[in-house]
């Protein structure tokens, strides 16, 4: 007080021998901090806070992990300053915030973290958030995703319209966002960041961060399945669930830049994800993803799976019954000279698609029924191949071997399928799996017609089926 108040902000900024100014010094005495900021004119506190000392530490970073003498510097700040206090750099490029969740910090002072937020209006609180670090241009986000309950704090501190701004936020070198780096080191420290960020969000802004791409084109999604052999599949289920059903296939189709990949696609070799990501899809929306063509070679993921059988099985099952000839008969790049799936098969995995397409038990029109079958015999099945599966089908609906018969002794594909057409005009007593009967109209594989007397003199000469 005995010094002019234009002389106090030099005496306080004067540094001994070892770089230190009266603040640094006093720095672990709150009280002493407090009279000393006091004696200052506002308009001079945030010059004397962000003398650094030797170390190339600010004030505020010195008592980083002094919460009462935290809270006596950032409450002696007049508000529109402690932004550009918490912003202030040291020697390595960290902002307060930064510094006080450091990069592998095992323990984070969350005390100290509360302070800091507070402090700041929800206008800093963003900007603050939203700081990057020099070297790798990581945010605070970033770095707390080791720490649930900081990043916890950290996204309530945010106005809810805000924190997606934070969430996309990318880091330097590798693009990745907080949700990439949840992704990541989920198998290290558990799925908790992961279900912070996305629960931090509001429903209809989740897509937008699950779309985000690393620099290597990858979105969290795509990062999840890349990372299967650790917590990757735990965290794909955690983001496809956070998502609403209905935006689900959006994220599922999103492609990788390099090579057009869908998740489905990257996920072709682990059946576990296969599962996770069809199972999350609603039936009606799978054939959208299944269908889907990769940017380099134009495969569907039915074209890569063809190779591996436990694969295509999940997949075609997946798949309405009544879907899956339309998926095998996709071609690479919608080009009329490129393969389908069916003309990339193996004789193996000839037999299950074929064993998986439904010749019987629901409504297909005739032309359909007749392309199916020529189909497997010009990618190579034998005609007694196509019987086997197809008795075998018709077996699960009647125990009569009237039909049976009549496709054993088939001697052409136009036999069978003349054969396959006549039973869809006959009215049968179907077993149920219960063991109930119900009446149904085997109009079996098309839309029930007017049929002429022709058609129901042909219904009443048709063999009956034992009900």
């Amino acid at each position: 007080e005995a010094l002019p108040q234009a002389q106090r902000l030099d005496a306080v900024q004067e540094k001994d021998e070892y770089g230190d100014s009266v603040l640094h010094l006093a720095a672990t005495h709150p009280e002493a901090v407090k009279v000393i900021l006091e004696a200052l004119p506002e308009e001079q506190r945030l010059d004397a806070i962000q003398e650094k000392d030797k170390h190339g530490r600010t004030l505020l970073q010195t008592v980083k992990t002094n919460s009462e003498a935290l809270k006596a510097i950032l409450e002696a700040l007049p508000q529109a300053q402690r932004l550009d206090a918490v912003q202030e750099k040291n020697g390595a490029n960290e902002t307060l915030l930064l510094s006080v969740i450091g990069r592998h910090n095992a323990v984070i002072d969350i005390e100290v973290l509360k302070i800091i937020l507070k402090a700041l209006s929800e206008e800093q609180r963003l900007a603050a958030v939203k700081e990057k670090t020099t070297q790798f241009g990581d945010t605070v986000l970033h770095l707390a995703v080791t720490n649930g309950e900081a990043l916890e704090i950290i996204l309530k501190a945010l106005p809810e319209e805000q924190r997606l701004a934070a969430v996309k936020e990318k880091t330097k070198y590798t693009g990745y966002t907080p949700l990439h780096e949840a992704v990541i080191n989920a198998d290290k420290v558990g799925l908790k960041p992961l279900e912070v960020i996305l629960q931090a969000l509001p429903e209809e802004q989740r897509l937008d961060a699950v779309k985000e791409k690393d620099r290597d084109g990858h979105t969290p999604l795509h990062k999840s399945v890349m990372n299967a052999h650790k917590a990757g599949l735990k965290s794909l289920e955690v983001i496809l669930q956070a998502l609403p059903e209905e935006q689900r296939l959006y994220a599922v189709k999103e492609k990788t830049t390099q090579f057009g990949d869908t998740v489905l696609h990257l996920a072709v070799t682990n059946l576990e994800a296969l599962e996770i990501i069809l199972k999350a899809l609603p039936e009606e929306q799978r054939f959208d993803t299944v269908k889907e063509k990769t940017t380099q070679f134009g495969n569907t993921v039915l074209h890569l799976a063809v190779t591996n059988l436990e694969a295509l099985e999940i997949i075609l099952k997946a798949l309405p019954a009544k879907q899956r000839f339309a998926a095998v008969n996709e071609r690479k790049q919608d080009i009329p000279y490129k393969n389908t799936v069916l003309e990339e098969s193996e004789r193996e995995a000839l037999m299950l698609i074929a064993a998986l397409l439904p010749f019987t038990g629901f409504p297909l029109q005739s032309y359909d029924l007749l392309e199916q079958l020529s189909c497997l015999t010009s990618c190579g099945l034998s005609l007694d191949e196509i019987k086997v599966i197809i008795v075998d089908q018709i077996a699960e609906l009647t125990e009569s071997d009237e039909i049976q018969k009549k496709i054993n002794s088939s001697n052409t594909i136009y036999d069978i399928w003349q054969t396959l057409d006549e039973l869809q005009q006959i009215k049968e007593v179907v077993q149920t799996k219960e063991g109930a009967s119900n009446i149904v109209s085997t109009n079996f594989f098309r839309p029930s017609e007017k049929k002429s007397d022709e058609s129901d003199s042909a219904m009443k000469a048709a063999p009956q089926l034992n009900s």
